[in-house]
Parts: structure tokens; sequence; C-alpha cells
């Protein structure tokens, strides 16, 4: 598990590695783990107020959306989908609570002001050796004051 934001002021990379479910995944990573690199460049809360009316009328304001912007870099011999590890993110906060990356904000204003503005990765392709920008989305709750990043049936490290 990685501190998120240490590694954000550290601007840290992460190495990342799972077992590969999908056919598409097992091709890529060619029958072993499905490795990848993460470098955590900010957290933030979404400041709605920034929005323009248009998007932000889709979001409901009780909604707490924060944004990890990271830059990825293929570490299997295929290109791979940047969604295929960042749907497996997964967000601890300080009490031990889970929380998963939200690609749809109940929203397809939200998805085209996050898709124009970050390129979220869930269909960004990255060819090998290759690094992508973008950013995974999470809805937290209220509270959340700190936590850490770990990714489902897998590891992440430090490099």
């Amino acid at each position: 598990m990685i501190f998120i934001a240490e590694a954000v002021e550290n601007v840290t990379w992460v190495a990342g590695q799972f077992e590969p479910k999908s056919t598409i995944e097992k091709e890529a990573a060619e029958g072993g783990l499905f490795c990848f690199r993460l470098r955590l460049l900010d957290f933030s809360r979404l400041d709605q107020e920034t929005l323009s009316r248009e998007f932000k009328s889709g979001i409901e304001s009780s909604r707490t959306i924060w944004q990890l912007r990271v830059e990825m870099m293929n570490l299997c011999k295929k290109a791979i989908h940047a969604g295929s590890v960042s749907r497996r993110l997964v967000i601890l906060d300080q009490d031990g609570f889970e929380y998963v990356h939200i690609f749809k904000i109940n929203s397809d204003r939200y998805a085209s002001w996050h898709h124009s503005t970050y390129k979220t990765f869930h269909d960004t392709a990255i060819p090998p050796k290759v690094t992508r920008s973008g950013v995974v989305a999470f809805e937290l709750a209220e509270d959340y004051e700190q936590g850490r990043l770990t990714i489902r049936n897998g590891t992440l490290s430090e490099v």
C-alpha cells in the first residue's frame, strides 16, 4: 500500500502488478503478470464551483469527488488499456474503509468534462514502455482526511 499524500509530495513512481483476468490482459502480459508503473501527481477534491453551469447541473452537490492525477507507464510487451489498472485501484481511508474508482458520475456532462479536461484512463490505450497522463476519480466520504492506495488482487510498491 502507498500513502497517497506522501507519494504525491515526493512525486513517487509506484510499481504495480496483478494477475490478468481478461483475455486482452492475458495477451498483453503474455502469460505472466500484468505490470505497470504509476506516478502520483496530484490528489484533490473536485471543486464543483469551478465547473460551468452546464457541467455542474449533472453532479449532485452532496457528492464528494476526488481526482487522482497520475502518469501510467505500460511495462507489458503489448499495448494495454489503462482501465485494466484504474478499475482495480482502491483507496483505504484513515479508518480502513474502501473506495473504488468511479467511471461514471450519473452524468454524461461530467464524463464529457472529465474526458475533455484530463482524459480518463478507462479507454486509453498505452503502448509498451510509453507513459500517458490521466485522472482516476473516486467518491470519498465527507470526513476523508488521508488514505492509502492499493490494488485489487495485486501489489503496489515504491520504486
